[in-house]
């Protein structure tokens, strides 16, 4: 679904897969709108790296088999916002929350990559980030 809407829109798609070994740190799933779960054999229940890139690239060719890209009547997918604003909005809230001493600046581990992961999932538009700055203006005015 979320797949076919983002053909239809002609907005990229992009699949991150980190090491094999490991697969992708906390960090950089903080920066992903979605995520894939992808169910094995419960025998073996693990896939390649190969295998699993496989699997995703084929669903990404029968979506673009059943839903050829077109562009969309649509204005509200062109509003979202890109993705260094929403890091530069991350960046004014974490100055904004240490202003008012909600975030502990030599910690901010935690709530800074459960922020960023919200936010990332959100799907924010570009006058959300407005608002969501204008927010942490006000932060930084009150310390």
């Amino acid at each position: 679904h979320l797949l076919t809407d983002a053909l239809q829109s002609n907005r990229s798609v992009a699949l991150v897969f980190g090491p094999e070994r490991t697969g992708l740190e906390n960090e950089d799933l903080a920066y992903c709108t979605h995520r894939v779960f992808l169910p094995a054999n419960p025998v073996y229940p693990s896939l390649n790296l190969a295998q699993a890139m496989m699997v995703c690239a084929f669903g990404l060719r029968q979506a673009l088999l059943e839903h050829p890209a077109q562009a969309t009547a649509n204005a509200d997918v062109s509003e979202l916002a890109d993705p260094a604003a929403v890091a530069a909005m991350l960046d004014h809230w974490q100055a904004g929350l240490e202003a008012i001493g909600y975030l502990d600046p030599k910690n901010p581990k935690k709530l800074m990559p459960r922020l960023q992961a919200l936010f990332a999932r959100s799907r924010l538009r570009k006058k959300e980030i407005d608002l969501l700055r204008g927010i942490a203006k006000q932060m930084l005015l009150r310390k």
